[in-house]
């Protein structure tokens, strides 16, 4: 009995060992990220706030970096809840250093630029005064001040001063300068009256932060009063507690007051007559912090009201100090609003105009869109509360157009001037610039095209008019065509051997502009009502034209002599055809079927045609692009939907985007992404595979299966959940690792009755899993429970999908099986099958419409969840598992023989 039980043991064991080979080790999965289409819409101002002013009656404009410019009208400033919702198009995407106001103006500096804000009503106007050419000699614009009339003044930190009126610039000179202008050291400039102007900055060797000018008149070309230049006495030495201070800013309340804002916490004022001989002065005392603080102060702001002196310092990380002086008695210096903010505030302007309350205002601006308004007057001494700084206002309006410019910068236009560039960080995510210009306001953009080096925006100036603009990559505005009296329908941009050019189709024919010489004209041939262009290149075009239902396909050349000249290809009866676009030699041709009441695709290759299935129900497709294998579309009542045609598989499928309609789609194969964006200027966008040759994207939403409809699913609803929520929702498995989202979606409600569908949808993990490991829960909301579909070792005929089954597939289509891993960083498609109103796994009652909350991961368990033993499976693992329990069997029957 005992060599039988050895014997036994040693089977045993080696029956143990041969199953133990042939089993993994088990890894667990956490939970994979998120690449579905997600929204890419700004969210919050992008503006880095640098300097402001006030108009009072005319408003407050506040300028920052990359050409930015905000207005502030006079009703919004006083209101409770003011807000920075009208941005103005500058043509510059340069920082802006300085803005001023005087005589109803605003004058607003670049480093070079100079330019003239007119107010009219509650709308502001800008015009370009013009470009220093001296900016290589002089330094860059560093501060301005009003003057008189229309003429203001810059000054450099070199201490050069440059007179501007309109279009004019008038060089100053003469000014005697002391060694703070030859060490670059004035930061800014300020106004003692009409001839007399006080230049600051840091202190040089010998201590003087500050200069004198007096003038002998206010026009632009008046000259200096060489009585009081030429003489050192005009210099002055700022100090505080003897010491000589960095200027920030300075603030002049008359000749004999003035307020200073410096580095290392300084901030205070002077009692010292600014319009006498050059002396010494030191801030006073009481009006000094009383514990010193390290942080730079950049700006302050003044303003007399009631009698009383009201004054603001603000300083890098935020914060805000505030002092009072009245002729009674002098307040010490306090901290207001303590950690309201660490963003770095940069300005202030005085808001002088009090509302019904008698309240006026300080503006404090800075950093990432900081604006902070601070109330003061009556009875009550402060109130305070964030400017409205959202940027979402500027992208409110519809998008009609979305133009990828390289693999990392997009450019969207719409409604409203709409106008912006998009530019890609390290995360995939793109920031977003206004790129408007002057000329477009509130106009309509109608399509925007990247073509070598420059970017051109077709865009409405009236009804049945339009003109081409000419921008740089970067989005400044170089150039516009003049006007074309038609009616837009569609435009290209090609580049030939020559100098671009830009096709536009309207509703009377075909018009070439030619940017570089700044040239249009039209083609009379043919003369029809543009429906859609496509270029194959810049001399040999294809056009449609749709009449009631049909439609008729046009392809016209021009061998370069003898003009233009155009030929039918083919008329499609009951097709409208919408959209063009060409691929290689081969021209794709988008619409709609109307007597099938589906969406139409078809190719020429030049020769003959070919017509693709037929696509979802009751769309017209309306625009088109490509990648790899798959044709991308939006379509008219696409509900937010992106369609799909696979080119090798001839067959379509859907990606739900967001409820709102998509009107432009775009994107880069080498920058792995798609954008799309429609309607309330929204943006969303969605990886693809850059090196793949165009597989499919990877979305993580449920998509229709090969064979289902492409408008198969309603609606999606993504959501990540953690392991342990989801045990204690839905009682999963303890050790359960969810890997992708929770997958709620709803079909369509018009299905056949208790049909059977085929869904898929891409989780990729992020450690190695193995099948065997791999379940598929369905989430039962109503008993709080989950249940499990059964995994199959083969890819079924759709004649044979079998409710609450599901299945594995890597990117190319192959099947993973029993004893196989899922690979991490790799994207798979889980496909699942469920009957209309079918046991469990639909949780919508109503036949005609499925709906499924499931949950994709894996457990440590190694029960292999869904494995069958199948002709099919490669694994031998069910095989040897088998065999052990047959021998344990046998064993016991022998020992009780025994």
């Amino acid at each position: 009995m005992k060599k039988l039980y050895s014997e036994e043991l040693k089977i045993l064991l080696f029956l143990l060992l041969l199953f133990c080979l042939s089993c993994p080790s088990y890894a667990y999965a956490r939970p994979a990220p998120a690449t579905s289409w997600v929204e890419n819409s700004p969210a919050s101002l992008s503006c880095d706030f640098v300097d402001s002013a006030s108009g009072d009656s005319d408003g407050v404009v506040f300028v920052g970096n990359e050409g930015k410019v905000y207005y502030m009208d006079s009703t919004s400033a006083k209101s409770l809840s003011p807000s920075l919702s009208t941005k103005c198009y500058l043509t510059t995407q340069k920082d802006f250093t300085a803005v001023a106001y005087g005589n109803g103006k605003f004058m607003a500096l670049t480093e070079d630029e100079w330019f003239t804000g007119t107010v009219s009503g509650s709308a502001i106007s800008w015009s370009k005064g013009g470009t220093n050419a001296a900016l290589s000699s002089s330094g860059p614009f560093t501060g301005v001040v009003h003057v008189a009339g229309d003429v203001f003044m810059a000054v450099t930190p070199k201490g050069g001063l440059f007179r501007l009126e309109g279009s004019n610039i008038h060089e100053v000179v003469g000014v005697l300068l002391p060694e703070m202008g030859s060490s670059s050291l004035v930061k800014g400039i300020t106004r003692l009256n009409d001839s007399v102007f006080i230049i600051y900055g840091y202190a040089d060797s010998v201590g003087v932060n500050a200069f004198r000018v007096k003038f002998l008149g206010t026009t632009l070309t008046a000259a200096i009063d060489p009585a009081v230049n030429m003489f050192t006495d005009s210099q002055y030495k700022i100090k505080q507690s003897g010491q000589p201070v960095e200027i920030n800013d300075l603030v002049i309340v008359d000749a004999a007051k003035w307020y200073v804002a410096g580095q290392n916490g300084v901030f205070g004022y002077c009692t010292g007559d600014l319009s006498l001989s050059g002396v010494e002065f030191d801030l006073t005392t009481g009006s000094v912090l009383s514990t010193p603080i390290t942080n730079n102060f950049n700006a302050v702001g003044i303003m007399i009201h009631s009698g009383s002196q009201k004054g603001y310092g603000v300083t890098e990380g935020g914060r805000i100090f505030y002092t009072s002086l009245d002729s009674l008695s002098v307040r010490t210096t306090r901290e207001y609003y303590p950690g309201l903010s660490s963003e770095d505030y940069k300005t202030v302007c005085m808001f002088t105009i009090a509302d019904s309350q008698n309240y006026v205002r300080a503006y404090l601006s800075g950093n990432n869109g900081q604006c902070f308004c601070s109330r003061f007057g009556g009875s009550i001494e402060h109130r305070g509360s964030f400017v409205s700084s959202s940027d979402s206002s500027i992208f409110q309006s519809d998008i009609n157009s979305v133009c990828t410019v390289s693999e990392s910068r997009v450019v969207v236009g719409g409604k409203d001037g709409l106008l912006a560039r998009g530019d890609k960080d390290s995360d995939g995510v793109f920031n977003w610039t206004k790129c408007g210009f002057q000329e477009l306001g509130t106009m309509t953009v109608h399509e925007i095209h990247s073509c070598g080096n420059f970017i051109y925006v077709v865009y409405a100036t009236g009804t049945n008019k339009f003109k081409v603009a000419t921008l740089d990559l970067d989005g400044n505005f170089q150039s516009v065509s003049s006007e074309f009296n038609a009616e837009f329908k569609n435009s290209l941009a090609v580049k030939p051997d020559g100098p671009n050019k830009v096709y536009v189709g309207t509703d009377s024919g075909m018009y070439t502009f030619i940017p570089d010489i700044v040239y249009s004209y039209k083609n009379s041939n043919p003369n029809i009502n543009y429906a859609a262009l496509a270029a194959k290149d810049a001399f040999a075009l294809y056009m449609a034209e749709v009449t009631g239902g049909d439609s008729v396909l046009y392809k016209s050349t021009n061998p370069g002599v003898g003009g233009w000249v155009s030929a039918e290809i083919k008329s499609f009866s009951g097709k409208t055809i919408a959209c063009l676009l060409m691929i290689g030699d081969d021209l794709y041709i988008g619409g709609k079927d109307t007597v099938a009441g589906k969406a139409f695709l078809a190719k020429y290759d030049g020769t003959a045609f070919t017509e693709f299935s037929v696509g979802p129900d009751n769309v017209e497709l309306l625009k088109l692009w490509s990648y790899g294998n798959y044709i991308y579309a939006l379509g008219d009542s696409s509900n937010g939907y992106v369609y799909n045609y696979n080119l090798e598989t001839n067959v379509w499928t859907s990606e739900y985007v967001n409820v709102i309609e998509l009107y432009g789609l775009s994107g880069s194969g080498i920058g792995g992404f798609i954008m799309a964006g429609g309607e309330s200027g929204r943006v969303f966008r969605t990886k693809i595979e850059s090196g793949s040759g165009g597989g499919e994207e990877t979305s993580t939403e449920v998509l229709p299966a090969t064979g289902e409809d492409a408008d198969l699913i309603a609606s999606n609803n993504p959501v990540k959940r953690t392991s342990v929520e989801l045990h204690k929702q839905f009682n999963t498995a303890p050790d359960f690792e969810p890997v992708g989202n929770v997958e709620d979606f709803t079909t369509k409600t018009t299905l056949a009755a208790a049909s059977v569908h085929c869904f898929k949808f891409n989780v990729t993990p992020d450690t190695d899993i193995f099948i065997n490991d791999c379940h598929l829960y369905k989430l039962i909301s109503a008993t709080s429970s989950s249940t499990d579909y059964v995994r199959i070792n083969i890819i079924p005929n759709i004649a044979d999908h079998e409710h609450g089954t599901f299945w594995v597939t890597d990117t190319n289509g192959n099947l993973k099986v029993s004893g196989e891993q899922l690979r991490a960083s790799i994207t798979y498609t889980i496909y699942f099958v469920i009957e209309d109103n079918g046991r469990v796994f639909d949780a919508d009652p109503t036949l005609g419409c499925i709906a499924d909350p499931t949950i994709f991961g894996s457990t440590g368990s190694g029960s292999g969840g869904g494995c069958v033993l199948n002709s099919q499976a490669d694994g031998s693992i069910e095989l040897v598992g088998l065999v052990i329990l047959g021998v344990l069997g046998m064993c016991l029957r022998i020992r009780r023989k025994q």
